[in-house]
């Protein structure tokens, strides 16, 4: 008894012959038992045999079946998808394919919007981040001479020149990061959503609908800022007459998509439970099976990552892929320009645009030190003093602060006491024009 597994069902099986019975009184026992008996016997025997035959070989030839068929569909669909064209990879392009504004560049070339890459937004698996998408914006239009940078007495300032031929989505983006200022410390982007944690100090209960309504004011408000710019930018791309770079998927293809998701989903949980259930129930460690089960969560994630976009935005056509490409080569020279010879700087003229595409690609530091170092000079004087004075990280940072007020406001609009934290009291201000919200 002392080596039986702990934890574990067990289930003892006997038989005395009825002459030991005999000299008992009566207990109303069936007759002839003993071939039932055995019956059962044989019938547990069969079925642990059974269960040993399934777990050791049935089901992990099916998992492997199952991951085969994954690969099987991956291939077809990568063999739909991909154009029978090839581009270099590492080719270099030394000025920009297109003049767009940096928005237009990131909904037309890549399909990435501003709603997939919100800070309220989780799960946001796009190539630009939404302050870098943002900071280039206001670097483009201080380079097309629409807003001005200059220094203040503790920091840099930034100022709106003049509004006049900006895009819709421009001018909505100029409401977000200075509100209705001409002017604004660059510290104070994003005036109208500024939040801090210290909201959450010292709250009640009596204050939690308060917390809770500003924290959904402040984000439906700035999620129906992002739809309008959004809508304002898909609105500029047709006014350009941009092409369509993508197109949706086939049926086959979904089709494709769903047999991925199906076979890998199916050999990452159904193998998990078996692994579980057989370790449980008969204490059988089976290393096939776990490691079936993890290699299928593992396909299933890989397969979500690899399909997402296709399945959101369509796959590249023809020209779609062409444009993409000039766009990658520009983006090489960007990520190999600490590397380049005096002849291909040379050959660079458009050194205030090179600046504000490494921005949104995030190779600007690289950019900064290369113009630092060979003295490049641009005609736009405000242009010049962002790269000598190195404004380019407190921009990114300022910018960045839009991620912090958006966590506290979505914390805030399902806040509850429980939840809180802290001792002290704190506040909150609605910045703009719409002065103080509350404090608590």
């Amino acid at each position: 008894m002392k080596n039986l597994p702990r934890k574990h069902q067990v289930e003892l099986h006997a038989y005395w012959p009825r002459e030991a019975f005999s000299v008992a009184p009566s207990q109303g026992l069936e007759e002839e038992r003993l071939r039932d008996f055995k019956k059962i016997e044989i019938e547990i025997k069969a079925s642990k045999v059974q269960a040993s035959l399934m777990i050791k070989w049935i089901f992990p030839i099916v998992f492997i079946v199952l991951l085969m068929m994954t690969i099987m569909y991956y291939r077809a669909f990568r063999k739909h998808t991909t154009l029978k064209k090839v581009y270099p990879k590492d080719h270099r392009l030394y000025e920009p394919p297109m003049d767009l504004p940096p928005m237009v560049l990131a909904e037309a070339i890549y399909s990435t919007s501003l709603e997939e890459i919100s800070p309220l937004n989780k799960k946001k698996f796009c190539k630009f981040s939404f302050e870098r998408l943002i900071q280039a914006t206001l670097l483009d239009l201080v380079d097309r001479g629409h807003l001005s940078i200059f220094q203040g007495e503790e920091e840099p300032w930034i100022k709106i020149i003049s509004e006049k031929g900006l895009s819709n989505f421009e001018k909505e983006c100029l409401r977000m990061t200075l509100s209705t200022k001409k002017e604004i410390a660059l510290s104070d982007l994003f005036l109208e959503y500024q939040v801090s944690s210290t909201l959450f100090h010292g709250a009640k209960e009596a204050d939690e609908q308060h917390i809770r309504e500003f924290g959904l004011h402040l984000k439906r408000s700035f999620e129906r800022r992002l739809e309008r710019m959004q809508s304002c930018v898909r609105d500029k791309v047709k006014i350009l007459r941009l092409p369509s770079y993508y197109r949706p998927l086939t049926d086959k293809e979904s089709s494709l998509v769903n047999g991925m998701k199906v076979c890998s989903a199916i050999t990452g949980l159904i193998g998990l439970l078996v692994f579980y259930y057989s370790l449980r129930t008969r204490g059988y460690f089976s290393l096939p099976l776990l490691s079936l089960g993890l290699i299928g969560l593992l396909a299933s994630a890989l397969v979500y990552f690899v399909t997402r976009g296709p399945s959101r935005d369509g796959v590249l056509n023809e020209e779609g892929a062409e444009a993409y490409y000039l766009w990658t080569s520009f983006e090489n020279m960007l990520r190999d320009i600490a590397h380049l010879d005096k002849a291909e700087l040379e050959s660079i003229v458009l050194w205030n645009r090179l600046l504000v595409y490494a921005t949104l690609y995030g190779y600007a530091k690289k950019v900064n030190k290369i113009m630092k170092l060979h003295n490049i000079q641009l005609e736009n004087e405000t242009m010049n003093l962002y790269v000598s004075c190195g404004w380019d990280k407190q921009f990114h940072i300022s910018a960045a602060h839009i991620n912090q007020y958006t966590s506290v406001a979505n914390t805030a609009s399902t806040f509850s006491v429980s939840s809180g934290s802290g001792s002290s009291g704190g506040g909150f201000s609605g910045g703009g024009g719409g002065g103080s919200i509350g404090a608590f």
